[in-house]
């Protein structure tokens, strides 16, 4: 029976040498806390070297918003749970907005 290859090495022949090391590591992170950090970061640095790029900054956004709805559907929570990961996923936007909700009910 021929031996079956693992992921990592499916992808490691076409890796330079220097990302080759990270990739078995790599493969046994789960989840997407990791990548939803970096992309956070990125959108920072995004913000901070290219204010005006309305365009990218508008994508980078999306990206991370898809990545916390897939980080979302990935892990079953009830639905508390999941509003708060979300609104702190989004930056307290949602809190912002049930806030202001909260307010207009009152009036």
């Amino acid at each position: 029976m021929p031996r079956k290859r693992s992921p990592a090495g499916f992808y490691a022949e076409a890796l330079a040498p220097e990302d080759r090391a990270g990739l078995d590591e790599a493969g046994a992170v789960h989840g997407l806390e990791q990548e939803i950090a970096v992309l956070r970061l990125r959108l920072r640095r995004l913000l901070v070297e290219h204010p005006d790029d309305f365009t990218l900054t508008v994508r980078a956004i999306e990206l991370l918003v898809r990545a916390v709805n897939a980080a979302g559907r990935a892990a079953p929570e009830d639905e508390h749970d999941l509003l708060e990961r979300l609104s702190a996923g989004l930056g307290g936007v949602l809190d912002l907005l049930a806030e202001a909700n909260d307010t207009r009910g009152e009036q």
